[in-house]
């Protein structure tokens, strides 16, 4: 049965904007192999080796033999080894861990009996230079990896022990490396790998890691001509005027008596197409940079404070007027303090907007603009995305990393469904639970079902997916 425990897991998705060329993680491998600087030592129960440290053999045993011609009867290896896994980065996601073992002839005498195994993960400290049977750490009889009965005497082992390298790689203070002993520590079975120690540096003990690392990426919007942003103007003969076109984005009141026009405010409408951010990205940061237009005008600005509101209806550039505006939020907003020149460009702070703007695209209808008092002789004004200047239009910066941090603590030792390899590319298999399996996107719509055992995720796009079988649930992941 496969068992994968992933704490604290830091699942990544692919882009889908043609925007990026990159993906949002990087798969890397390390091979940990190292030579007689390595942790590993035999421990012996012969009558005579019991208090003996055998840290520097050049095998790794489980077998139980006799030496009744020498006198001392019969004992039995255990063997013992540690990775130094200090070099794998923080926070990435281990998605697989092989340990591999280079037989060094198992047979004795010309046999090695029925010689399976057992990897157990030790639980306490050992000292390679003095660890002895007489004070052999403490081990997991839960915890385990099996090793079955050798087909030949030069059989080599790739065994899987993923769950393993993630606790410890989670819990460094958890890693005291395995035991390695015979099922039955019965005579004339005999399992023999090289060591640390080997003579020969690609025959000794490797644990091949393989991770990804979640890059944590930036993007910024600043469209041009055919970006969303609009005035709307309330004065007497521009409340039905449509604006989408303007080059600046206004918020301000003024006067026009001598034109017989009364006084009118303006008010600004901007939105941005966000589909190019993950929607199960980590938004980290989010601004706003908009760039003044001369907030003077007639040479004053006036106690100017405006406010950035969330807009909570739909709207249209091409059609949009002061009579037909959107709703907004009056609690949802981010202040503009007053301007302390006429040219004052102004960076906003709009991560949390964005970070539910991304969570729940229905929900976004981007920002309003608005004095805080519309009075007379308050004015700000930025360039639009219809500016010539294309440097001048509304710029907005996101930062994210590219996966969502979530903790798949469901996985338990007694785990009723196994679903493997995990992370995939294709095909991904079930086993245990039952024979109807539904796969669930990040959003809980249904992407997938079968009742067949191995199913094809390749037209799934890349991310953070969540397999059912009746009352059981596992997540997933799509590279």
């Amino acid at each position: 049965m496969f068992k994968k425990i992933y704490k604290g897991l830091l699942v990544s998705a692919l882009l889908s904007s043609n925007l990026f060329a990159q993906n949002c993680f990087e798969t890397k491998k390390n091979i940990l192999q190292p030579g007689a600087e390595g942790k590993d030592a035999n421990i012996f129960s012969r009558i005579d080796s019991k208090a003996t440290n055998r840290g520097n053999d050049a095998v790794l045993e489980s077998y139980t033999w006799t030496w009744n011609a020498d006198g001392l009867g019969q004992g039995s290896f255990r063997s013992l080894i540690q990775f130094d896994l200090t070099s794998i980065p923080t926070g990435v996601t281990i998605t697989s861990a092989k340990l591999i073992l280079s037989a060094a002839n198992h047979a004795i005498n010309g046999s090695f009996g029925q010689n399976a195994s057992t990897l157990h993960r030790v639980t306490t400290q050992w000292t390679e230079s003095i660890v002895t049977w007489n004070n052999q750490p403490s081990f997991s009889t839960s915890l385990i990896t099996s090793l079955p009965t050798s087909t030949s005497p030069d059989q080599n082992y790739i065994l899987d022990v993923t769950r393993d390298v993630t606790d410890m790689y989670s819990n460094p203070t958890s890693n005291f490396g395995w035991l390695l002993k015979s099922n039955v520590e019965e005579i004339y079975k005999a399992m023999r790998f090289h060591s640390s120690d080997a003579t020969t540096p690609g025959l000794r003990p490797a644990l091949e890691i393989s991770y990804t690392i979640p890059n944590v990426t930036s993007i910024e919007l600043q469209p041009g001509a055919e970006g969303k942003d609009a005035n709307i103007f309330s004065r007497s003969d521009s409340k039905a005027t449509n604006r989408g076109n303007d080059a600046v984005l206004e918020s301000y009141t003024w006067t026009w008596i001598a034109d017989g026009l009364g006084q009118g405010s303006f008010r600004s409408l901007i939105q941005f197409d966000l589909s190019s951010v993950p929607s199960d990205a980590t938004i980290t940061s989010a601004e706003l940079i908009l760039k003044a237009a001369n907030h003077a005008v007639n040479g004053s600005f006036g106690t100017n404070e405006s406010k950035l509101h969330r807009v909570s209806s739909s709207w249209t550039e091409s059609t949009v007027t002061w009579n037909t505006q959107p709703t907004y939020s009056q609690n949802i907003f981010v202040t503009l303090p007053t301007s302390t020149s006429a040219t004052q460009d102004y960076t906003v702070d709009v991560t949390n907007h964005v970070k539910d703007m991304v969570s729940n695209p229905a929900a976004n209808f981007g920002w309003m603009l608005k004095s805080s008092i519309e009075e007379t002789y308050k004015a700000m004004r930025f360039h639009s995305s219809d500016a010539t200047t294309s440097n001048l239009r509304p710029l907005l910066k996101i930062k994210f990393s590219c996966g969502l941090t979530t903790n798949l603590e469901e996985v338990s030792q007694n785990e009723n469904l196994s679903v493997f390899p995990n992370p995939s590319e294709g095909i991904i298999n079930f086993a245990f639970g039952e024979n109807n399996w539904t796969i669930y996107d990040n959003l809980g719509e249904i992407v997938m079902t079968s009742n067949v055992n191995s199913v094809d995720i390749s037209s799934l796009k890349a991310g953070l997916y969540t397999v059912k079988s009746g009352l059981i649930s596992k997540k997933i992941i799509k590279k």
